[in-house]
């Protein structure tokens, strides 16, 4: 089985965007000053990391990158990124960095999943109807203001198939609990990870259906020009 692109960190210079999920090369920056004398240093220094096999590496205690795709910047403190937060409870599909809005709004949804999964899925139930909206502004609709009508225009645009609409619909009530429903709080039935899981993943069941949609497309023109030859 082939091993997966690991998320970029302070011992490489590739890896995987944690904002964007594109692979690339990265360019390191380290914080440091100019002395008096000339002599450039590190005001936090360096720390040591031993690995499993006993060898040891040197780096600096804060360093900084960013990725030239999506342009955001990557924080590291003693070798742990602080800056973004990242979490590993769904992985965002790649085509993502296709809606920035809506990305943005998925990112920060998962960096406070752990500390709060009521703005968690606030945050993802935003990201759903900024993606159905973000969609069909590229596709030359003028998105209503009724979420549930966006939703049944993706379906009539073949976008989306019924079951994946039904999906959406059902996430969209769920987003709905941690904005609406003020008597949830502090009780057996509060928000949970659970919750925002079902919206993060309809999300990505909604950039897959794209996906698949796009390449439709794109198969229907080489067939075309096919026939006409």
């Amino acid at each position: 089985m082939k091993e997966e692109p690991k998320i970029i960190n302070i011992f490489t210079n590739h890896g995987v965007c944690p904002s964007c999920g594109c692979f690339i090369w990265w360019k390191w920056h380290f914080i440091k000053v100019n002395t008096y004398e000339g002599i450039i240093t590190d005001p936090f220094g360096c720390f040591e990391i031993t690995n499993n096999d006993g060898t040891t590496l040197t780096a600096h205690r804060v360093s900084a990158t960013q990725c030239s795709q999506c342009k955001q910047i990557c924080i590291f403190h003693d070798g742990e990124m602080i800056y973004p937060r990242i979490t590993t409870h769904v992985k965002p599909h790649e085509l993502f960095i296709k809606y920035s809005k809506s990305q943005k709004l998925f990112n920060e949804s998962l960096a406070v999943a752990s500390d709060s999964p009521r703005a968690a899925l606030t945050l993802s139930r935003m990201c759903l109807e900024s993606l159905v909206n973000e969609i069909l502004t590229g596709l030359g609709e003028k998105p209503s203001e009724n979420f549930k009508l966006n939703i049944d225009k993706l379906e009539e645009l073949e976008i989306i198939t019924a079951k994946t609409k039904k999906l959406l619909d059902n996430a969209r009530i769920v987003g709905n609990k941690s904005t609406h429903n003020f008597n949830l709080i502090d009780t057996e039935n509060d928000v949970t990870i659970d919750d925002c899981i079902i919206v993060w993943n309809v999300c990505n069941r909604i950039l897959e259906s794209l996906k698949f949609h796009d390449g439709d497309e794109n198969l229907i023109n080489l067939v075309n020009k096919v026939k006409e030859k």
